[in-house]
């Protein structure tokens, strides 16, 4: 059971045409096939075996792309891993690591790529005894999002991967796709293999300007990045005044989606844009055109046909239809899920359900409001206010580049909502906070701090309990 065979017959297919592009190179499937099996050959000789779990450590997207398609070839599960999931990803059982670093790092047994590991060979013949043995073996390691604290790792097998490859009934991934999300993202590495499986060149590309460059470069047809990374993108196309007309559709999530961005990435991006909701856990959960949700602060789509949601009270008693709770999902695969975990409840499992975290509601029409995560949720004196709202706020302010507001406790040990902004320029921090208060009234934030940078996952989403921990640590410095 090779997940990568339909790569292997695309290239039969159409051996010159583009399968990876990013800005200064790109390869064909020809080149793509016969660099796949020149690295799983060179892994296979390197002792890599299916009883391994592989974390593949590598910045170079192209190689990183490469190494975990050849890791699928010869049916080894793998996790892609960062500075915050490595430690998570060797508690989970890895048992060898391949770096682009000499320098080891970590327990696991370390292999180390070199450039002449991706020189294509004609004459690369295909390897015996390739794929996964069946649908019940592990796949991958995913890692939760990390916005509640520390990454968990999860495991995924090889049968819901195939069947999650082949279900995409609702939004059509075609032609030149270039996918914002990382590569340790479900929706990340789904939409490489979804892409390449169908004949579609796969984009790379990390920064917004980055993917500014490769839309216009690359002619890109499905964009798919979180609401901050949509935003810059739009943001850098008003700026250049150069709207982005090859893109023909393009899915955002990651946070709940203003009015205002809809209408600066339609105009500036495209106008078929879709807001999704997804996790690591239940998969996709809700999705929609955006101009559906225009005027429903929160809604983030609608409900799939095969997921059920409900919300729940304090003490977990099943509310009315309609009414605000806690969320709990539950799907095929948030069943399978939970049995495959070692650590169900951690991840969110209880009882066949996955609560997310979220707060939010199903309405009669079956549209998913968000109110936002229960985690997160700021009480200012009784008033209970979501960050993400503010973080609209500020993100739409001329001259910043980003922006996340988080709860942090004061000396009193009362809490504060607090915002850290990403600008190129000294801010003008009470303007900010003037224009906080007449948008949010008592949901503005206190106090508005300027950052090298605010920490997000693969997936786009803020790190709110990292940039907490990291401000509150300045802050006790500088007592």
């Amino acid at each position: 059971m090779d997940i990568v065979e339909p790569i292997f017959f695309c290239a039969k297919l159409h051996p010159r045409r583009p399968a990876m592009m990013w800005i200064g190179g790109g390869v064909s499937y020809a080149h793509l096939t016969q660099t796949i099996l020149a690295v799983a050959r060179r892994l296979r000789d390197a002792g890599v075996t299916r009883s391994d779990i592989a974390a593949i450590d590598i910045k170079t997207a192209y190689h990183h792309s490469v190494v975990m398609l050849a890791l699928m070839h010869l049916g080894v599960a793998s996790a892609s891993v960062d500075a915050n999931t490595r430690d998570v990803a060797e508690a989970a059982g890895v048992s060898v690591t391949i770096a682009d670093q000499a320098v080891p790092r970590g327990r696991a047994r370390h292999i180390a790529i070199a450039e002449s590991w991706f020189e294509a060979n004609e004459n690369a013949k295909p390897l015996d005894d390739t794929g996964f043995n069946n649908d019940e073996s592990l796949f991958a390691i995913k890692f939760t999002s990390g916005t509640t604290g520390r990454p968990l790792a999860m495991r995924v097998n090889f049968g819901e991967t195939w069947l999650w490859l082949h279900e995409n009934r609702f939004f059509n991934m075609t032609g030149r796709t270039l996918s914002m999300f990382g590569l340790s993202s479900g929706i990340g590495s789904h939409a490489l293999l979804t892409t390449l499986s169908r004949g579609g060149t796969f984009c790379l590309a990390g920064t917004s300007q980055e993917a500014f460059d490769t839309i216009q470069l690359c002619g890109v047809e499905t964009l798919l990045a979180s609401t901050m990374q949509l935003r810059r993108i739009a943001e850098r196309a008003r700026e250049a005044n150069e709207p982005l007309h090859s893109v023909k559709t393009a899915l955002v999530g990651g946070a709940s989606v203003s009015t205002s961005l809809v209408q600066l990435a339609q105009r500036y991006v495209c106008s078929d844009l879709h807001v999704h909701y997804a996790s690591a856990q239940a998969g996709f959960v809700a999705i929609a055109p955006a101009a559906m949700l225009e005027g429903r602060p929160g809604a983030t789509g609608f409900v799939m046909p095969d997921v059920e949601i409900e919300s729940v009270d304090e003490n977990g008693a099943l509310l009315p239809r309609g009414e605000m709770g806690e969320l709990r999902i539950r799907t095929e695969r948030t069943k399978a899920r939970q049995t495959l975990s070692e650590n169900a409840q951690a991840l969110g499992f209880r009882e066949g359900w996955f609560y997310p975290g979220d707060i939010g509601r199903v309405d009669a029409d079956g549209m998913l409001i968000l109110a936002g995560r229960k985690s997160e949720i700021v009480n200012i004196g009784g008033e209970k206010i979501a960050p993400d709202l503010v973080d609209e706020v500020l993100a739409g302010q001329p001259g910043v580049r980003d922006a996340a507001a988080f709860g942090i406790r004061n000396a009193q040990g009362d809490e504060e909502l607090w915002a850290a902004i990403v600008t190129d320029a000294p801010p003008d921090i009470p303007a900010l906070i003037a224009v906080c208060r007449q948008a949010l009234g008592a949901g503005a934030p206190s106090v508005i701090l300027r950052a090298q940078a605010i920490p997000r996952n693969a997936a786009g989403k803020i790190l709110r309990a990292q940039l907490s921990r990291e401000i509150e640590e300045m802050a006790r410095k500088s007592r």
